[in-house]
């Protein structure tokens, strides 16, 4: 893998995991109340981290994993994690 590509994927996880952050903490500022849009949010948040960490990993198994693909393998488990909560609500 050249450092350009591992720079790239790394910008574009970064970018969709700070948007994932703001989600989650605004589902858990709503103190249980579930509200539709706040749970929207995050699902599509969630969604978009998931399949930024699923195209991440198949880059890795294509042309070799960096030190650091735990960090994607992390962010895919949290995704799916905050996936399963919410739909199970909505």
């Amino acid at each position: 893998m050249t450092q350009a590509t591992y720079s790239r994927l790394k910008s574009r996880l970064t970018r969709v995991e700070n948007v994932f952050r703001k989600a989650n903490q605004a589902h858990v500022a709503d103190g249980g109340r579930n509200t539709k849009a706040v749970n929207e949010v995050a699902i599509k948040a969630s969604e978009a981290l998931k399949k930024e960490a699923e195209y991440g990993i198949a880059i890795f198994e294509e042309q070799g994993y960096p030190d650091s693909h735990h960090r994607w393998v992390r962010a895919k488990d949290d995704a799916t994690y905050l996936l399963q909560r919410l739909t199970r609500w909505c």
